[in-house]
């Protein structure tokens, strides 16, 4: 894996490397790996994002759907103190079942130590993504938390947990300005039973990740 991403950061990072008037993108991997592959594609070039429709079993998208209203994809709270670390979520698919973080971290959350900005949707499930005007719609509310936390409350670390749709996680990584955001910790859980921990620590620099004893890191510039 850490072979892959040292040839998309290279391809996406040289003047010889990647270069497209437009790109496709499928996104279909784990949550950490899709929020990492964004963050290296970036938004400097075209592209184009998917999401595969399970009902339909198909990537196109469908041509029938109509755009969810305004104000379905929305962000709060959005607090006016700083803080060292605010705690990220992305919850479309499903909201957040708080006893699947671990009982240090949720009382952090709880006591208001680490704050709580939630993206959420009042069309919450697998299909609220239904065609690229909802993908806009959620990336705007995403931006905002993103922009928010970096800007207003002046973060040092970001943790993100995502429940979400592949594309959405995939667009918000895209969103992470590189060399010009905070560290990034993605949490993963290996299933229902278990509590999210962090997978991945993406900065402006360089993505790493410690299984046991061993650590590995990749340069992102």
């Amino acid at each position: 894996m850490s072979i892959i991403f040292e040839k998309l950061v290279t391809g996406f990072n040289s003047s010889s490397g990647l270069s497209t008037e437009n790109l496709a993108i499928f996104p279909l991997h784990h949550i950490p790996t899709l929020v990492l592959a964004g963050r290296v594609m970036g938004e400097a070039q075209a592209i184009q994002v998917f999401q595969y429709d399970r009902g339909r079993k198909t990537w196109a998208w469908d041509s029938k759907a109509n755009a969810h209203p305004a104000g379905t994809f929305r962000v709060s709270p959005l607090p006016q103190t700083r803080a060292d670390e605010v705690f990220i979520t992305l919850e479309l698919s499903a909201s957040l079942d708080e006893d699947s973080l671990s009982p240090e971290f949720r009382g952090e959350v709880d006591s208001g130590k680490i704050p709580w900005i939630r993206v959420t949707t009042s069309e919450t499930g697998a299909g609220c993504i239904g065609c690229p005007e909802d993908l806009e719609q959620f990336s705007r509310a995403a931006r905002a938390a993103i922009v928010h936390a970096q800007d207003v409350m002046r973060v040092a670390k970001v943790h993100l947990i995502a429940i979400s749709p592949a594309s959405t996680v995939f667009r918000f990584g895209q969103m992470l300005q590189a060399g010009n955001h905070p560290e990034y910790v993605v949490y993963d859980r290996a299933g229902r039973d278990y509590k999210f921990v962090p997978a991945l620590s993406i900065t402006g620099h360089d993505v790493s990740a410690t299984h046991g004893q061993n650590s590995v890191s990749i340069s992102l510039r």
